[in-house]
């Protein structure tokens, strides 16, 4: 989806040079681009893109799915059972129980679906409107989206 007033206002542009207009359009400024260089740590993209869609640090939630976006992320070429997910985050991070972090994912993920802006819930997950989703396709999404540019 780029921005076609971008386009129009400047003639010809690059790919690359349209991607940036959008993203810079829905509030991602030169620090947050970091998240599209492949050069930049897998960790810190991640960590720039919750930080980006406006996910608590402070919470649970965000930890859990900082870390299944990894899993995911690392196995893209494979389909991820996202029970599976589950239990490599509950053994990763010693949680007590595995409902548990199914629990702070989706806490957290309805905390940003609430306040995501919608022209930035277009770009990441290709529906202004959205208000629900399941963890897993939230998660699948933001990995997805990781992986979508390298600027």
């Amino acid at each position: 989806m780029l921005n076609e007033k971008c386009i129009e206002k400047s003639g010809v542009i690059t790919f690359k040079e349209a991607i940036i207009a959008e993203l810079e359009g829905v509030g991602f400024t030169n620090y947050y681009l970091q998240i599209f260089d492949p050069n930049c740590k897998l960790e810190r993209r991640i960590d720039l893109l919750l930080k980006v869609i406006g996910m608590n640090p402070a919470i649970l939630g965000y930890a859990y799915t900082k870390e299944a976006i990894k899993i995911v992320f690392e196995k893209s070429s494979k389909t991820v059972p996202f029970c599976d997910v589950y239990i490599d985050i509950w053994k990763k991070l010693d949680v007590k129980k595995i409902s548990s972090v199914e629990r702070a994912i989706r806490h957290s993920k309805e905390m940003v679906l609430k306040s995501l802006k919608p022209e930035m819930k277009a770009l990441i997950f290709g529906n202004p409107n959205l208000e629900k989703m399941e963890n897993n396709t939230f998660v699948h999404s933001l990995a997805v989206f990781l992986n979508s540019f390298e600027i």
